[in-house]
């Protein structure tokens, strides 16, 4: 909720945002150090919860089939071989 509708983050680690399945991850693993990928839903105009639980509307989902896209795009390509570093920086100079 703290990213725009379609922004996506990489991140090489970081905390958990007070997001429990985050948490749930950090804690089985024991460790915060694992690179993560955050796709943003946007700010609710009422209840998080509702927000969060909600489908997305028509124009909300073809912006975030296209974040998606983008998103395995940077994975692939860090998969490949590209640098973490390398991958945020040419994917978040698209995003912006």
């Amino acid at each position: 909720m703290d990213l725009d509708l379609g922004r996506l983050r990489l991140r090489p680690h970081g905390g958990h945002g007070g997001q429990n399945g985050m948490r749930s991850i950090m804690d089985r693993l024991e460790t915060r150090e694992f690179p993560r990928l955050r796709v943003g839903i946007g700010r609710p105009g009422t209840d998080a919860a509702r927000h969060v639980l909600s489908p997305f509307s028509p124009s909300e989902r073809e912006e975030i089939e296209i974040s998606i896209a983008e998103a395995v795009e940077a994975i692939e390509a860090w998969l490949d071989g590209e640098s973490f570093p390398d991958v945020m920086t040419r994917f978040h100079s698209r995003w912006n």
